[in-house]
């Protein structure tokens, strides 16, 4: 989810990462979550021993009270965007053709498209919307230079 360009990737990695959150969320309030927790643990660092926990992953299971899921996605969702919009005018910059580099804006004018939507209609907490609202005028540029570009 962290790592992905694939919009669709996302999406589905953040809602199965939903459904586990809420499970932990339920699971935190009983008494052997500590050693269960611990439990899981040790065995992730057995079996996936080089491969570090990252900070957030520690997050959801210490504090998961404290974890803005939502927040969270929209994150990774907005990052992931730009992670594939970067690949697109990488690959753009090489094409030599006009109608083929028109072409690749339309395209990526779709995906963000698309992307807007998704952004939109996934994540309408409070602090998701806060981020949102911070990164619409920085999508909303790259979505202008895309329709000047693909013209």
């Amino acid at each position: 989810m962290t790592s992905s360009k694939n919009i669709d990737t996302i999406l589905g990695r953040a809602d199965f990462l939903r459904e586990r959150f809420a499970e932990i969320i339920r699971a935190v309030k009983t008494p052997q979550y500590s050693t269960d927790m611990q439990y899981a643990l040790d065995e992730y660092r057995s079996t996936y021993y080089n491969t570090d926990i990252k900070g957030w992953q520690m997050g959801i299971l210490t504090k998961p009270e404290e974890f803005d899921i939502d927040k969270f996605c929209a994150e990774c969702l907005f990052e992931g965007f730009m992670r594939h919009y970067d690949h697109q005018q990488e690959q753009i910059s090489n094409l030599k053709r006009d109608s083929a580099i028109k072409n690749r804006y339309r395209k990526l004018h779709e995906k963000i498209i698309h992307f807007l939507d998704e952004f939109d209609k996934e994540w309408n907490s409070k602090t998701a919307n806060d981020f949102k609202n911070e990164k619409l005028e920085i999508l909303k540029n790259i979505e202008s230079t895309i329709i000047s570009n693909k013209k």
